[in-house]
């Protein structure tokens, strides 16, 4: 049981990942303009951010990390 309780937040992080990159890749090829741009420009952002850094900030600042907001945390 071990196994299944510590990776069941990664698969969901995944999951959750995957689909967010989904619908931002699809609605700014699509629509082009400025979501193309807004979205360039928040990934370029999110790239040069250090993610450990961004992570124990978000942490800090949540009263209780549950099941759910770790996954969410991960993603």
């Amino acid at each position: 049981m071990a196994f299944t309780s510590s990776l069941t937040p990664w698969f969901l992080a995944a999951t959750i990942g995957l689909v967010v990159g989904i619908l931002l890749g699809f609605s700014a090829g699509y629509l082009g303009g400025w979501v193309d741009d807004v979205t360039r420009l928040a990934t370029d952002i999110t790239m040069n951010l250090p993610g450990l850094l961004v992570l124990i900030i978000i942490q800090s600042m949540l009263p209780k990390v549950g099941f759910f907001t770790m996954a969410l945390l991960l993603s």
